[in-house]
């Protein structure tokens, strides 16, 4: 029989950093999937103490807090990032990997400077796995999913958000995504990169994809005279190469988000804005420009669908340029000529598809359901032997 049957699951949610005032893809999804299953599940969210991914120093306090109502237990990160050596140490890693020259010792050295090394999460796992039924990881490129999941492979469900990076190609990163009871992607340009790198395997995976609110009604008015970029504002994400683009083509460019590089003067720089704002300036923009080539979804290029708004993404980037494609959102661009060419080409009729595209496909009424299946399948494993050990 199922030991489960008649008892709420207990789930861990294990992930790099959590909480609500954190721009980043996997950190909105760990924490919108945990406010709304939380009345099906017990559910604990094992992080760290960090804000700041960019040095994993420790901002909040140790131990057991609540977090818009669910139970999230943080530990300290045993050291922080360097933000001068780790990029250095990164570079000759990427490279001595490509030529087939990067041991595991040298593969191990780079995750710990990677972080966040919280040696009390991993001990917490060890000493408290039977109490969990399953566990969900988010992100498969950091040390808790790194040294965690392999403590509890059996049960453990990995939603990867992995894209064509260099990390990816590790061997003992490759190892990790094929480690896994279940798999959950959240696009088919995801799912096709983790087959190519751990080959194709008979354990379960699925695309659950990212459920967005979508707005029952929707006024079709005048856009505005600006494009707009939103999120993380860093050279990772191509912002530099946007800046000169724009720069060039003589656009207006609104930039919201947090920054760690200069901006430019021609940039209309906004900082954090609330939800609330941002939603308003993607009902108003011209475009929203996604310039990065490394992404496993875009919770925002869905956010602007849902607003009516036109994507314009780097055709570099599979993931996103797949998504204009099927769904007639947006424009893809390679170099400068493409992005003029896509800039003076935007139609707002265009966003109109994306809008309807995402109200067929990113409604969370269609998401929670396979995450719910792919508990139950770990569930279904757990099997009571009556006289012996699970």
């Amino acid at each position: 029989m199922n030991r489960n049957m008649g008892k709420m699951p207990t789930v861990g949610f294990v992930i790099h950093r959590f909480g609500p005032d954190m721009a980043g893809g996997a950190e909105a999804l760990a924490l919108e999937l945990a406010k709304r299953l939380r009345d099906s599940w017990r559910i604990e969210v094992l992080t760290s103490c960090a804000r700041d991914y960019s040095d994993w120093a420790n901002r909040y306090p140790a131990g057991l807090s609540v977090v818009n109502g669910i139970q999230v237990r943080r530990f300290p990160a045993a050291f922080r990032r360097s933000r001068r050596w780790f990029p250095r140490l990164s570079s000759v890693a990427f490279r001595l990997d490509q030529r087939g020259f990067l041991p595991g010792w040298a593969q191990r050295l780079w995750l710990l400077a990677q972080g966040p090394v919280v040696p009390g999460l991993l001990r917490y796992l060890r000493e408290n796995r039977d109490r969990f039924d399953a566990f969900i990881f988010f992100t498969y490129l950091y040390y808790p999913t790194m040294r965690g999941l392999p403590l509890v492979a059996g049960k453990s469900v990995l939603v990867p958000t992995c894209h064509d990076e260099p990390p990816a190609r590790f061997s003992g990163h490759r190892k990790i995504l094929g480690l896994a009871a279940h798999r959950l992607y959240l696009s088919e340009g995801e799912a096709a990169l983790v087959r190519k790198l751990v080959g194709e395997r008979a354990d379960p995976s699925d695309v659950a994809g990212f459920g967005i609110d979508v707005p029952e009604t929707h006024e079709v008015g005048p856009r505005g005279d600006f494009f707009l970029y939103a999120g993380r504002v860093e050279r990772g994400k191509n912002c530099d190469e946007l800046f000169e683009f724009s720069r060039r083509a003589g656009i207006k460019l609104v930039v919201i988000g947090p920054s760690r590089i200069p901006l430019p003067d021609h940039v209309d720089y906004r900082g954090v804005v609330s939800g609330r704002e941002k939603m308003e300036l993607l009902s108003l923009c011209r475009a929203l420009i996604v310039p990065s080539k490394l992404e496993s979804l875009s919770i925002i290029a869905l956010e602007a669908f849902a607003a009516g708004a036109p994507l314009i993404v780097n055709s570099e980037c599979r993931v996103l340029s797949d998504l204009v494609r099927s769904s007639g959102g947006g424009y893809s661009y390679m170099g400068f000529e493409g992005f003029l060419k896509a800039a003076a080409e935007v139609d707002p009729r265009v966003g109109e598809q994306g809008r309807r595209w995402v109200e067929t496909h990113c409604r969370w009424e269609a998401v929670l359901p396979i995450y719910r299946e792919a508990i139950e399948r770990i569930l279904s494993k757990q099997v009571v032997v009556v006289g012996g050990a699970s």
